[in-house]
C-alpha cells in the first residue's frame, strides 16, 4: 500500500519531474487531526453579503472573499479544514467547477487570484487547512472541439467516444461520464502533464490536501504513479461505490478515500432504523480486507447525494448520524448547510445558497455540531475506536476517555447500563450536550430521552 508514503517528510523532490519542483503538503497522519468543512464555493457566501435567491443550475455568486469573511463561522462550528470546489477555469455556467477548460487558469467567477491567495493565507494564520478538488478524468462539455481545452487540445489526448456502462469496468474507465470528454491517461504525455499539473497546483497555492473526483473512472495504475510522484500530501479520493471489495484496490494505490460503504451503512442504521450491528459488520469488513478506516473520509452529506434530511427529516436521526461520524476514527467531513438544517434532494437541489438561511450560530444543529466537533478536537487522533456496547437499537464506542452513545429509536426512552466503559469506578463523568453528570459505580447508566445521542467525558 502506498498511503504510508504520506507519513514521510513533507518535502519531496520528484525524480520524475523535469522541473524538479518541491511538493509540499500535509500527510495522512496529520489529517487525522482535522474536521473538514466541505464548501461549494459558489454557494457558501457572496462577497457583497446580499441575500439573493438564484437559479441553482447556474452561478449564484459565492466567492473566495465570501468564504474569508465567514471564517469565524467555520471555526466556531469546530471545523479546522475546508474543502473548496475546483479552482480552474470552466465552461460557461459550470458553477460547481468540474468542467475544466484551462488547467492553468483560475475560474474568475469565484474571484481573482489575489482573492484565492488571501483566503489561503488567512486560513493558514488560523490553522485552517485547505483542500482543493482536482479532476483528472475529464474536461468540460466541448464535444470534440478539443482546441478549447488547455493544455489537452488534441483528439489524441482523449479516448474515443463511447457510452458508459457501469457494469463494465473498461467502459467506466474509457467512456464519457455525462458526455464529458474522457482524458486518455495511457497517452504518456497526458499522464505526465496531469501529474505535473498536480505537483504545480499544490506548490503554487500551498495546499494542505487534495480531493480527487471520479477516481473509479481512471485506471488504477495512474493513481499508483500519481501517489509515487506526489507522495507527501493527503489525497481524498471519490470512489462512488458502497462495496468494500470494489473500494479496496483504489485504497491500495491511493490510501485516503471517501467512506461510501460506511455512508450507506449509517443511512441504513440511523435513517431507516435497521440494526446497529451493521456498523460493527462494516468496520470488520474494512479491517478484514486491510483498509485502515482512520484515513478514510467519513460523511453523511455531500454535493452528489440527497441531503440526509431529505432521506429522513427527523433531526434526531441526523444528530445520531452526526455524533457517530464526527467522533468515529475516520476523518470527518461536514457539508455546508447541514448545520442549518438544509434538506435538498438530488443535484442541484442539494446545493442551496447558505446566505438564504444566514450564518446562524444559534441554530440547534449548528450548536450540536460545534459541541461535538470541539470535543473531537480534544481527542488524541491516534486513539482507536473501541466498541463498548451494541444491540439492534443502540451503539456505543469510545475514543480515549470520550464515550459516544447513539440510538436509532427516536421516540420514548432508551435505557442501557454500560459496564465496559473508558471510565474508572468513582470517577465523575459529564454528558456534553445536556450537562448531566453521574459518578461511575458498577457502570454508566445511559438514559436517552427522545432519541438524543449522548457523549460522555470525565467531569
Amino acid at each position: 500500500m502506498l498511503y504510508f508514503l504520506g507519513f514521510l517528510s513533507i518535502l519531496f523532490v520528484s525524480a520524475a519531474n523535469d522541473t524538479n519542483e518541491i511538493v509540499v503538503g500535509r500527510s495522512y497522519d496529520d489529517w487525522k487531526t482535522r474536521i473538514i468543512y466541505q464548501i461549494l464555493t459558489d454557494r457558501f457566501a457572496r462577497s457583497d453579503n446580499n441575500n439573493y435567491s438564484c437559479n441553482l443550475g447556474n452561478y449564484c455568486g459565492g466567492s473566495y472573499r465570501g468564504i474569508m469573511n465567514h471564517l469565524d463561522y467555520i471555526q466556531d462550528l469546530g471545523m479546522n479544514a475546508i474543502w473548496i470546489s475546483p479552482i480552474v477555469e470552466n465552461t460557461q455556467g459550470s458553477y460547481h467547477g468540474y468542467h475544466a477548460t484551462n488547467f492553468y487558469a483560475l475560474n474568475t467567477n469565484f474571484g481573482s487570484e489575489s482573492d484565492l491567495r488571501n483566503l489561503i493565507n488567512e486560513c493558514k494564520k488560523r490553522d485552517i487547512w485547505v483542500m482543493v478538488d482536482l479532476v483528472f478524468n475529464h474536461v468540460g462539455p466541448v464535444g470534440t472541439d478539443f482546441g478549447r481545452i488547455k493544455p489537452f487540445d488534441r483528439a489524441e489526448h482523449y479516448h474515443d467516444w463511447c457510452s458508459i456502462d457501469y457494469s463494465d469496468q473498461w467502459k467506466i474507465e474509457n467512456c464519457r461520464v455525462a458526455d464529458l470528454p474522457d482524458l486518455k491517461q495511457e497517452n504518456s504525455w497526458v499522464k505526465d502533464e496531469l501529474i505535473k499539473w498536480c505537483q504545480w497546483i499544490i506548490k503554487e497555492y500551498n495546499l494542505d490536501g487534495i480531493r480527487i473526483d471520479t477516481v473509479k473512472h481512471v485506471p488504477k495504475w495512474f493513481w499508483g504513479e500519481l501517489s509515487q510522484r506526489v507522495p507527501n500530501i493527503y489525497m481524498l479520493g471519490e470512489v462512488f461505490d458502497g462495496n468494500v471489495n470494489y473500494l479496496k484496490p483504489y485504497y491500495d494505490v491511493m490510501g485516503g478515500q471517501l467512506s461510501y460503504p460506511m455512508y450507506y451503512t449509517l443511512i441504513n442504521v440511523y435513517a431507516y432504523h435497521q440494526s446497529c450491528y451493521q456498523i460493527r459488520n462494516r468496520l470488520n469488513e474494512y479491517a478484514n480486507v486491510g483498509i485502515d478506516a482512520s484515513i478514510l473520509g467519513g460523511f453523511i452529506d455531500n454535493h452528489d447525494n440527497k441531503r440526509w434530511l431529505n432521506i429522513n427529516g427527523d433531526w434526531r436521526a441526523l444528530k445520531n448520524a452526526l455524533a457517530y461520524n464526527i467522533m468515529a476514527s475516520s476523518i470527518p467531513l461536514v457539508y455546508y448547510g447541514t448545520e442549518q438544517g438544509f434538506n435538498g434532494g438530488d443535484d442541484p437541489n442539494n446545493r442551496e445558497p447558505l446566505w438564504r438561511a444566514g450564518w446562524n450560530k444559534n441554530h440547534e444543529l449548528y450548536r450540536f455540531i460545534s459541541t461535538a466537533a470541539k470535543q473531537r478536537q480534544r481527542i488524541n487522533s491516534r486513539e482507536p475506536q473501541i466498541e463498548r456496547y451494541i444491540d439492534d437499537q443502540f451503539y456505543a464506542f469510545s475514543r480515549g476517555t470520550t464515550l459516544v452513545c447513539t440510538t436509532n429509536q427516536y421516540d420514548g426512552n432508551v435505557q442501557r447500563k454500560l459496564t465496559y466503559t473508558p471510565f474508572n469506578r468513582g470517577e465523575r463523568v459529564r454528558e456534553i450536550f445536556s450537562g448531566n453528570t453521574q459518578t461511575i459505580s458498577d457502570g454508566l447508566e445511559v438514559r436517552i430521552n427522545n432519541g438524543q445521542p449522548q457523549i460522555w467525558v470525565k467531569a
